[in-house]
C-alpha cells in the first residue's frame, strides 16, 4: 500500500492527514514506505505514536510481519504499566527494555520507534544520563571484582545470591554473574586474579555457561542515578518542592540511605537539574505519525492524572509531585514536535485535498462460523466468493501453525465443493504480494482483517471467524520458566502460625510467620521455621518451593525434628525404600489392568470439533493436553484410569463435558457425581446450556427434586432415556 510522495510528510513542520486507516493498515503503510526509502538508500526514522498502550503493542507485533527483513530496526518504548502515583515500581524487564531503547536512539539513523501517547508525555532522565552511567567490560580488562561490586551497586544493580532477573549481580570467589539491563541473558565473568579471563552467557536455571563474548556494555540499573551527588540533588530539590520532610518519610529516608523505594519513578525529576522527553532522543530527520485526536487524548490523560494527584496527595509523609512536574503539557509536547514532518491518521473518511488522502482500504465485518447452522461456514463463503470473482486474492490468517492446519483441513473440502480453488500455504507477507494464488492460508499476528482495494488483496483473520474465542496472549517472555505443579504451598496465606511444615532438606518444623531482616543494606523477608531445642531456620521467601505442608497425619501428632542430625535423612531413605515397594505393587496392578479389555468409544472427529468450537475460550496448553489424554483413553480398549486435577476455574468441567459428549455420542449413558446439591444444580445448568444444540437429554437428581420426581428420573435412566444424569450420592440409590 504505497503512498504517493505528495502524502508522505517531508520538510520542517510539514503536515499530512491520512483517512480510512486502522492499526493494521497503518502498519502496512509504514512498512511499505520504509522499505521504499531503503530501496532509494534514504535514511528514514519514523516515530509512531499509538493512541494507547494496547495499540502500541499491536503495532509492534504487526510491523515485523510486513517487513520481516528489517524486524531488528523496529523497537518499542514500553510503558511503565503502572498508573501515575502508584506506590510500586515497574517490572525489571520493562525498565531493561526502556533503557535498551533509549541507549540506542542517539546513534540510530534509521528505523521505527513505537510509543503510546501516554508514555510519550512522561518526562525522562537527560539523554546524557545513560552514556555517563554505562560500564563497558572486555576480556583482558584489569579490574578488581570488589571494585565492580561498588560500581554495580552505584549503577543500580542489586547484589543477590543467585542471578535470575534483570539488574541483579552475584560474586562467588573468582566468578561474577550479572544480568545486564538491555540483554536477554545474564553474563558470567571469570577472573584470573584481577584480569577478566572469559565472558560467557549462561542459563540462570541450569547455571550452564554458553556463548562466549568478547565485551559487554552494562546499562544503568535504573532510569535515575543513585550516586552521592544525585542524592544531594534529590534532597535539595525535595526541600525546595515540599519543605522539610516529616519523620518518618519513607521516600526521603530511603533515598538518603541509598535505598530504592517503590514508586520512585514518579520522583525522577528530583534527581536532575533538567529533564528530557523521548522527542529529545530521536534523530533530527525523524518523521512523526500520530492520531488526529492527539491533543484530545493528551488533555484527557493529563486530567486523569490531576484527578489521581488530588485523590492520592493526602499523606504528608509521601507528598506527590504535581502533574506539571512529571508530564509534558499539550503545548510543551506540540512545541517539541512542531519542526518534525508529521502525519495524522484517523479511521474516518476525510475530505481529500492537498496533503489529505483516504487510504484504499475497506473495513471488514465479522464472518462468524455458526456451528448451529446447516452450513457453519456460509458467512465466509458469501464474503470470499464475490471477491475472488472480482479479481481479489484472498488470504486466511491463523494464530498458530496448529490453527492453520485446522482451518486448512476444514476449509479445503468446502472450497473444493464450491469451486473456489485449492488453498495455497504461504510463508510470509512477501509471498502475499508476489505469489500466484487465488486463495491462501498462512500464520500471522494480525487481529483485524485487511482489504487492500488497490492491490486486490484481502486478508481475513481468524479472529473474524471465531471472535468469541478468548486468545491467550502474553507481552513479556517468561524466559522458559514454568511453575512446578508439585509445589504444594503456593502462597504464605495458606499457612497459619504454629502449623507443621516440611522443609525438603531439614524435615518437619513449625511455621512462625514472616520476619524482615537487613542483609547487605537491603531489607529481605524470610519465612521463620522453628525446630527442636528452640532452633530457628530462616527461609527466603524466594525459596518457598522448598517448603511443603505436612500431610503425614494429624497436626497434633506431627514430629518436630532437630536441625543438624541424621534423623530426617534416615526417614527419607526409609520412605524411598517403601516407595519402591509400593511402586512394585502398583506395577503389578497396572500390568493386570493392561491385559483386561474394556469398551472403546467410537470417535467422530467432525462432531467433536463442532462441539469443542463452542468453548468460548482458547484452551491453554495444559487444558489441550488433558483433552487429548482423555480422548486417547476413551477410544482405546484398555480400561480408563485417569485423575484430572486443577484449581477452581482451571477447566475441569470442560474436560468432563467433552468426555460426556464422546460417551453420549457413542451411545453410552453418563453419570456425573458431585458432592453437593448446589454443585449438582450448577453443573446441570451448565450442561444444559452447552448441549442445547445437541440431541442429548440431561437430568439432575438431588434434594431439590421430590421423591416422585427422583423415582421417575431414575426409572427413565434405567430404561436408557437419559443420556447424562447429574447428581449427588442419591445416584447410588437407584442408578447402576
Amino acid at each position: 500500500m504505497h503512498l504517493e510522495t505528495a502524502y508522505i510528510p517531508n520538510g520542517t513542520g510539514d503536515r499530512k492527514r491520512w483517512g480510512k486507516i486502522t492499526t493494521t493498515s497503518l502498519a502496512c503503510a509504514i512498512a511499505d514506505n520504509f522499505l521504499k526509502s531503503q530501496e532509494k538508500n534514504e535514511s528514514s526514522f519514523w516515530l509512531i505514536v499509538a493512541p494507547n498502550t494496547s495499540d502500541a503493542y499491536r503495532l509492534y507485533s504487526e510491523l515485523p510481519f510486513f517487513m520481516p527483513e528489517h524486524a531488528e530496526q523496529i523497537s518499542l518504548f514500553p510503558d511503565w504499566e503502572i498508573l501515575p502515583y502508584d506506590s510500586f515500581s515497574p517490572h525489571e524487564d520493562i525498565i531493561s527494555e526502556r533503557l535498551s531503547t533509549l541507549s540506542k536512539l542517539p546513534t540510530q539513523k534509521e528505523g521505527i520507534l513505537i510509543v503510546a501517547m501516554t508514555t510519550l508525555c512522561h518526562k525522562l532522565s537527560p539523554s546524557s544520563f545513560i552514556s555517563a552511567n554505562s560500564l563497558e567490560l572486555a576480556v583482558g580488562d584489569i579490574v578488581e571484582p570488589e571494585s565492580l561490586r561498588h560500581k554495580f551497586s552505584k549503577a543500580g544493580y542489586r547484589n543477590v545470591d543467585n542471578v535470575y532477573e534483570h539488574g541483579e549481580f552475584a560474586i562467588r570467589g573468582s566468578i561474577l554473574d550479572v544480568f545486564p539491563m538491555g540483554m536477554n541473558t545474564p553474563v558470567r565473568l571469570e577472573f584470573f586474579d584481577n584480569e577478566i579471563e572469559t565472558l560467557r552467557l549462561f542459563d540462570p536455571e541450569s547455571q550452564r555457561s554458553g556463548e562466549t563474548l568478547q565485551e559487554i556494555k552494562l546499562l544503568p540499573g535504573r532510569e535515575f542515578p543513585l550516586t552521592d551527588s544525585s542524592i544531594r540533588t534529590f534532597k535539595a530539590q525535595w526541600l525546595e518542592e515540599f519543605g522539610k520532610p516529616p519523620s518518618p518519610c519513607q521516600i526521603y529516608d530511603d533515598i538518603d540511605n541509598g535505598l530504592v523505594p517503590g514508586g520512585i519513578e514518579y520522583y525522577i525529576p528530583l534527581f536532575f537539574d533538567e529533564t528530557s522527553s523521548l522527542i529529545d532522543y530521536i534523530p533530527e530527520h525523524s518523521k512523526v505519525v500520530m492520531p488526529v485526536n492527539f491533543n484530545e487524548l493528551l488533555n484527557q490523560f493529563y486530567k486523569d492524572t490531576e484527578k489521581r494527584y488530588d485523590d492520592y496527595n493526602i499523606d504528608r509523609r509521601r507528598p506527590l509531585l504535581p502533574p506539571s512536574k512529571i508530564l509534558l503539557r499539550e503545548h510543551e509536547l506540540n512545541e517539541q514536535i512542531a519542526d518534525f514532518p508529521a502525519a495524522q491518521f484517523t479511521q474516518d473518511e476525510i475530505e481529500e485535498k492537498a496533503g489529505r488522502i483516504n487510504f484504499s482500504t475497506s473495513a471488514q465485518s465479522k464472518l462468524e462460523v455458526n456451528y448451529k447452522a446447516a452450513q457453519p461456514w456460509q458467512a465466509l463463503l458469501d464474503f470470499v466468493t464475490p471477491r475472488i470473482q472480482s479479481g481479489f486474492k484472498v488470504v486466511l490468517m491463523s494464530e498458530s501453525p496448529g490453527r492453520r492446519e485446522f482451518l486448512n483441513e476444514k476449509l479445503r473440502p468446502i472450497f473444493k465443493k464450491h469451486n473456489i480453488g485449492e488453498i495455497k500455504v504461504l510463508d510470509g507477507w512477501p509471498d502475499v504480494q508476489t505469489a500466484d494464488y487465488t486463495i491462501a492460508i498462512m500464520v500471522g499476528p494480525l487481529v483485524h482483517g485487511l482489504s487492500l482495494d488497490q492491490d486486490k488483496i484481502c486478508v481475513i483473520c481468524e479472529h473474524q471467524l471465531f471472535s468469541d474465542r478468548v486468545a491467550q496472549t502474553r507481552r513479556r517472555s517468561t524466559n522458559g520458566q514454568q511453575i512446578n505443579p508439585d509445589h504444594i504451598i503456593r502462597d504464605l496465606t495458606e499457612l497459619r502460625i504454629g502449623a507443621p511444615v516440611v522443609h525438603i532438606d531439614h524435615g518437619v518444623g513449625r511455621y512462625e510467620g514472616l520476619q524482615t531482616m537487613d542483609l547487605g543494606g537491603q531489607p529481605q523477608e524470610f519465612c521463620t521455621l522453628a525446630y527442636a531445642n528452640d532452633t530457628k531456620l530462616y527461609v527466603p521467601v524466594s525459596s518457598l518451593h522448598c517448603i511443603a505442608r505436612y500431610t503425614g497425619g494429624d497436626e497434633e501428632t506431627a514430629p518436630l525434628h532437630k536441625l543438624g542430625n541424621d534423623r530426617w535423612s534416615n526417614e527419607r531413605k526409609k520412605a524411598a525404600e517403601k516407595a519402591k515397594d509400593v511402586a512394585a505393587e502398583l506395577l503389578q496392578i497396572y500390568a493386570n489392568r493392561a491385559i483386561q479389555s474394556g469398551f472403546a468409544y467410537p470417535f467422530d472427529q467432525e462432531s467433536y470439533d463442532s462441539f469443542a468450537q463452542e468453548f468460548p475460550f482458547e484452551p491453554t496448553m495444559d487444558q489441550e493436553s488433558a483433552f487429548q489424554s482423555v480422548i486417547h483413553d476413551m477410544i482405546r480398549k484398555q480400561p480408563m484410569d485417569r485423575l484430572i486435577c486443577g484449581d477452581v476455574g482451571f477447566g475441569k468441567t470442560e474436560v468432563a463435558m467433552r468426555a460426556a459428549f464422546i460417551a453420549a455420542h457413542g451411545g453410552k449413558q453418563v453419570a456425573l457425581l458431585v458432592p453437593t446439591t448446589l454443585l449438582a444444580q450448577q453443573h446441570y445448568e451448565s450442561l444444559r446450556d452447552r448441549f442445547a444444540q445437541w440431541p442429548v437429554r440431561i437430568e439432575v437428581i438431588s434434594r431439590f427434586k421430590t421423591a416422585k420426581e427422583q423415582n421417575a428420573i431414575l426409572e427413565d435412566a434405567a430404561q436408557g432415556k437419559i443420556d447424562i444424569l447429574v447428581g449427588t450420592q442419591l445416584l447410588s440409590k437407584g442408578f447402576h
